[in-house]
């Protein structure tokens, strides 16, 4: 049956069908790190209170000592009273004031500067993923559109060779007559149009052989008699 020449050409086939594919790892946690940072920045609502306070103790401390040691020299010259001591005793808690609305407002602009560079990789990271998936998709159905091809193509070699026709000569049939090889072609069932180019090309090789054997090897070309006896 014809169906028994395309086995070898179906396990490859259904090897090439199981074939494991490539896969492209996502890079989740540098997804999820950049979307992150696209949203909120590189520091939080605590993170950023959570500086302030901390900025706020240090400046108060600093505004305190500042505003203790101005009181003091003021009043050692008789100056506590005065409108330009009360202002000298209140610029210590407006540099305070300044200073943490400038610190705020540079935490913010660090923020908004860091979204834009989240957003901004967390596209060209996505992106390159996106690409590399779809590369190796690409490579895997080549890779199975190749394999089933191939086998495609081994099953029609196996199938057409199957059914080209298997002739047994015997050992000395490039040396028998025209005669004597259509005899035997016909006696065994063979077609003589089928059988004699065969023959012939059999033929060439016993004479060949025999001029190499002989020392004649340089006769290339021998001359076959004329055969018109059928």
């Amino acid at each position: 049956m014809a169906w028994q020449y395309l086995i070898p050409a179906a396990i490859q086939a259904t090897g090439t069908l199981l074939q494991r594919n490539q896969k492209v790892r996502r890079p989740g946690e540098e997804l999820s790190y950049w979307k992150q940072m696209s949203k909120q920045g590189i520091y939080s609502p605590q993170a950023k209170s959570s500086m302030l306070g901390t900025a706020g103790r240090e400046m108060g401390n600093v505004a305190q000592r500042t505003t203790a040691d101005t009181r003091g020299m003021l009043e050692s010259r008789g100056m506590g009273r005065s409108v330009a001591g009360i202002r000298a005793l209140n610029e210590p808690r407006m540099n305070l004031m300044r200073n943490l609305g400038d610190f705020s407002r540079n935490i913010d602009a660090q923020n908004e500067m860091s979204k834009v560079e989240g957003a901004g990789q967390y596209a060209g990271l996505l992106d390159r993923y996106n690409q590399a998936k779809q590369d190796v998709s690409t490579q895997n159905w080549n890779q199975k559109v190749g394999g089933l091809m191939n086998a495609g193509m081994m099953g029609a070699q196996v199938y057409a060779a199957s059914k080209e026709p298997q002739f047994s000569f015997p050992e000395n049939f490039g040396a028998m007559s025209e005669q004597d090889a259509y005899t035997w072609a016909t006696q065994n069932g063979y077609d003589w149009n089928q059988i004699q180019p065969i023959w012939m090309r059999m033929q060439d090789d016993t004479i060949m052989g025999q001029l190499t054997s002989s020392g004649q090897g340089s006769l290339l070309n021998p001359v076959r008699p004329a055969m018109g006896w059928r």
